[in-house]
């Protein structure tokens, strides 16, 4: 889970930190490790499509 305050956009150089950090967590590889290291009971969960 990534969390900021709600006032993080107000600071131009927290809020590019905070894409970047979301950006670089939002790869493919980190997606592989949360399947090998969770055993298959965890999923990523920008992939989670909710109806």
């Amino acid at each position: 889970m990534i969390a900021a305050k709600p006032n993080y956009k107000k600071n131009k150089a927290k809020y590019a930190a905070y894409k970047e950090i979301i950006k670089g967590y939002h790869q493919k590889k980190v997606k592989q490790l949360i399947k090998k290291y969770s055993d298959g009971t965890e999923l990523a969960a920008w992939d989670i499509k909710i109806k």
